[in-house]
């Protein structure tokens, strides 16, 4: 298997889940401090990989970046409400905003308890009156599921339709609704930082990491400008159905 990589993107491989978790977090943290003359706009993950993140940021990062000065959003969220026990902004809420101290004028939430169409409505307008700044984001922070998706957009031999939109109404695979990002959306941005941890997700990255550029069944081919850093954060479990010399070792 040989890796099919753009330009614009990079490997970097961890000894382990902790480690993989310090490095995006100094990384993260080190790419919004670049930013001094204007607000810093971050997009978070959900799921349950970037728990572990966001508690470290919350625990040793507190004064290491002025997070007053950051503004939120999400690369998905699942159609339920923001106190449900799977909602992406209560499991960050719970592990980043309360600890942290960050205002509900911070976060644009996606509102699942609006419905997937209806929610996705309302974030695109919203989003649209952050894209008067280029790029709409600073940092996207992505996870990858063990079938290869990432945010909510699922690998399919038919990508979904989404126009101009910034956020659409999707589904997962079991049928529950949800709302995404789109690709255009997340593409807007400096850096995209994937975070992928653990040998149940290996064979996903190696699919994803080998497709080729025209491959439009994996979402992760889809995300990304000429003008957008991607960077692949992963643990050597993650990493072990690369080829042997794939990424630098940290």
């Amino acid at each position: 298997m040989s890796l099919n990589l753009p330009d614009n993107t990079k490997l970097e491989v961890f000894p382990d889940a902790h480690a993989v978790t310090n490095g995006i977090a100094e990384w993260i943290v080190d790419r919004l401090n670049t930013i001094k003359t204007r607000r810093k706009r971050l997009v978070l993950a959900g799921g349950s990989t970037p728990k572990a993140l966001y508690e470290l940021w919350a625990k040793e990062f507190s004064d290491r970046l002025d997070w007053s000065r950051v503004s939120f959003t999400f690369s998905d969220e699942r159609a339920v409400p923001p106190e449900h026990v799977d909602s992406n902004y209560r499991m960050a809420k719970e592990a980043l905003f309360d600890p942290l101290g960050i205002s509900k004028k911070q976060v644009l939430r996606l509102r699942g308890e609006d419905g997937a169409e209806k929610g996705a409505q309302k974030a695109h307008k919203a989003l649209e009156a952050w894209a008067q700044q280029v790029p709409l984001f600073d940092v996207v922070l992505l996870g990858l599921g063990s079938d290869a998706h990432t945010a909510s957009l699922f690998p399919s031999e038919t990508a979904p339709e989404f126009g101009a939109r910034l956020a659409g109404a999707c589904q997962h695979p079991d049928g529950q609704p949800r709302i995404t990002l789109t690709p255009q959306a997340l593409s807007s941005a400096g850096h995209v930082a994937y975070f992928v941890s653990g040998e149940g997700k290996a064979q996903a990255v190696a699919s994803a990491l080998s497709s080729s550029e025209a491959d439009s069944k994996y979402p992760t081919r889809s995300i990304g400008s000429s003008d957008t850093h991607i960077t692949w954060f992963l643990d050597e479990a993650a990493a072990s159905a690369l080829p042997a010399n794939a990424g630098s070792s940290s």
